[in-house]
C-alpha cells in the first residue's frame, strides 16, 4: 500500500514538471495539514505539491449594461517545491490559465511562472537561477495570485516572471536585501512593439538587453509592520529604459491587516502599453514615447472570527504621456474598488468561499476626450467562488 501511494505521488510530480512555477508571494499553505498523511510521505517529506486555484461564477457589465454570465477558472497554478538537500531548493509552477507557447527570448512557455533553483550558501547568503519572479516591491505582487481579485495596471501589464539570476543577503532575521540581473522581457522588441518599430523606425534593439532589480524587505515590532521596497531599471532597447519604483508597507494587528503600495513606472518606450491602446498608432510615427504610470493601492482585511473575513481593496491608476511641450499630459485615471466577503469553513483545509464585486471607472481627461474622441467608460464584475492552495504533500 505504501509503495502504491509513493508511485502515485511520483507520477503526479512527473506529469507536473512540464512547467511549474510559483510566485514568492505569501505562503498560505504551510500551516495546514496535507491531504496525504505525513507518516506516508517518508521519501517526500521535504517536497510540497500544491494546486493553486480560483474558480468562480461571474457576471460582467460594461457601461452599466449586463454582458454575460458563466463559470470560469480564473486561476489554476500547479506547483512543486522543496529541498533537494539542506542547501539546494527547487520551485516550479505552471499557470494553466496562460498560453502554452514557448517564448522567443527565454525558450520556455509563457505559462511557466517559476522554474528555478536556489543555493543556500550559508545563513545569510543565497543565490537563485532560472525563470523566477522579478522581485518587485509592494505588497500587492507579493501576495499569492489566487488571493487577488484584480491587479492594478502596472502589475497586470508587466512581465512579472523573467529568467536570470539573483542574490539575497539576510542582514538580520528581519531584514534582507536582494539583487537580480534578468532578461528584460520574454519576447523580442519586434514581437512586443511591432515590426514597424525596427523597419524604418528610430528604435534600435539592444544586442544584450538587461534588467536590474534591487529590493529591501523589512519587518518591525514582531511582524506588526512589514516593508517591501524596490527599484528596477529595464533596458528596453539601445539607450531606451524603463525605471520602476514600488514602495509597499503592511500593518498587521489582531483582527486587521492593512496594506498600502505606491508604484511609479517611467518609460522611454510605452512598455506597459495602456496608452498605446488608448491613443491610435497613426497619431505617432512608430510607437508611443515618454509614458508614465502611477498607482496608489490600498487593501484592508478585517477578521470577524475564525470563519468570516471582510475585505476592501481600492486603487487608482494614473497614466500620462509627454506632449509636444515636453510636459506630462494626463491621459486617463482609472478607479477600482473591490469589496468582498470571505468564508473559511474548515480549520484543517485552506479553502475559502467568497463573493465580491470588482468595479472599475475609466475617467479619460479632456486631453483624451477632446483630441482623441475617447469617451469615459466603466466595468463591473460580480463573482461567487472558491479559492484554495490545495496542499497534497
Amino acid at each position: 500500500m505504501k509503495r502504491k501511494i509513493f508511485l502515485l505521488v511520483v507520477l503526479a510530480i512527473g506529469l507536473s514538471l512540464n512547467g511549474f512555477a510559483q510566485f514568492k508571494q505569501a505562503d498560505t499553505v504551510s500551516v495546514y495539514k496535507s491531504i496525504i498523511p505525513l507518516e506516508k510521505q517518508n521519501l517526500l517529506s521535504n517536497v510540497d505539491l500544491i494546486a493553486n486555484m480560483q474558480f468562480v461564477h461571474r457576471s460582467d457589465w460594461t457601461n452599466s449594461e449586463w454582458q454575460s454570465a458563466g463559470f470560469k477558472m480564473e486561476q489554476f497554478r500547479l506547483e512543486a517545491r522543496g529541498w533537494i538537500t539542506k542547501n539546494l531548493f527547487f520551485r516550479f509552477r505552471h499557470r494553466y490559465t496562460s498560453t502554452f507557447e514557448p517564448q522567443s527570448i527565454d525558450n520556455i512557455i509563457k505559462g511557466v511562472d517559476f522554474a528555478y533553483l536556489t543555493l543556500k550558501i550559508n545563513d545569510k547568503w543565497s543565490i537563485t537561477a532560472g525563470k523566477t519572479y522579478a522581485d518587485w516591491g509592494g505588497i500587492e505582487f507579493d501576495l499569492n495570485p489566487i488571493d487577488i481579485y484584480a491587479y492594478s495596471d502596472i502589475i497586470e501589464q508587466a512581465d512579472n516572471f523573467l529568467s536570470g539570476v539573483g542574490v539575497t543577503y539576510k542582514v538580520t532575521p528581519n531584514h534582507s536585501f536582494g539583487l537580480q540581473i534578468l532578461n528584460p522581457r520574454t519576447q523580442t522588441v519586434e514581437e512586443i512593439y511591432g515590426d514597424n518599430v525596427i523597419i524604418g523606425g528610430d528604435i534600435e534593439p539592444a544586442k544584450a538587453p538587461w534588467a536590474g532589480v534591487i529590493n529591501w524587505r523589512g519587518s518591525f515590532f514582531d511582524g506588526k509592520i512589514n516593508t517591501l521596497w524596490h527599484y528596477s531599471i529595464f533596458n528596453e532597447a539601445k539607450h531606451e529604459y524603463k525605471n520602476y519604483i514600488a514602495l509597499g508597507q503592511q500593518l498587521n494587528l489582531k483582527k486587521w491587516t492593512i496594506s498600502y503600495d505606491y508604484k511609479l513606472s517611467i518609460e522611454d518606450i510605452d512598455r506597459t502599453g495602456i496608452i498605446r491602446r488608448i491613443i491610435p498608432a497613426e497619431n505617432f510615427d512608430i510607437t508611443l514615447r515618454n509614458t508614465r504610470y502611477e498607482s496608489h493601492w490600498l487593501s484592508a482585511q478585517y477578521r470577524l472570527n475564525r470563519q468570516w473575513q471582510l475585505s476592501l481593496t481600492a486603487f487608482v491608476d494614473f497614466v500620462s504621456v509627454k506632449d509636444e511641450f515636453d510636459t506630462y499630459q494626463k491621459v486617463r485615471n482609472a478607479y477600482t474598488y473591490i469589496p468582498a466577503i470571505e468564508l473559511f469553513p474548515w480549520k484543517d483545509v485552506n479553502l475559502k468561499f467568497f463573493v465580491n464585486y470588482v468595479g472599475r471607472v475609466f475617467d479619460n481627461t479632456d486631453f483624451t476626450k477632446e483630441r482623441l474622441g475617447v469617451p469615459n467608460s466603466d466595468t463591473g464584475r460580480l463573482s461567487i467562488g472558491l479559492i484554495t492552495p490545495l496542499h497534497f504533500l
